[in-house]
């Protein structure tokens, strides 16, 4: 999830099923082999929007629809909803060191929810 406290930009949640979360940064498209989708708060909107859903045909073929995939991105965000008050004190850390955008990754196996790593445009911090 890019988490971004400035109210001038949207929050984003990209989601990849079946793979590592880091191979959101390969999704380009049509050609990309997992179920993926990108959800976005638009600036003053309350609630996240699915703004692109990709299911590979082989996906498809065994059941995995987008109405499927829009109950999983729900039941994520209620999980996010219940970490909200760590994911801000962890941000408030980042921004303070000069975080201008902060990446985090996570993941989901067997319903156990975890964050496996995060990223900001600040490579060092002293």
């Amino acid at each position: 999830m890019i988490a971004s406290y400035d109210v001038l930009l949207p929050e984003t949640l990209e989601i990849v099923w079946f793979a590592s979360p880091r191979r959101i940064e390969e999704f380009s498209g049509v050609s990309f082999p997992y179920p993926y989708m990108r959800l976005e708060k638009s600036i003053g909107a309350m609630c996240l929007a699915a703004k692109q859903i990709h299911i590979p045909a082989k996906h498809f073929e065994i059941g995995i629809t987008e109405y499927l995939l829009r109950q999983h991105a729900s039941y994520l965000v209620q999980k996010l909803i219940n970490y909200q008050e760590r994911i801000n004190s962890a941000s408030n850390i980042l921004f303070c060191a000069g975080a201008r955008e902060i990446i985090f990754e996570f993941k989901v196996t067997s319903g156990r929810f975890s964050f496996i790593d995060w990223d900001t445009n600040v490579e060092t911090f002293r």
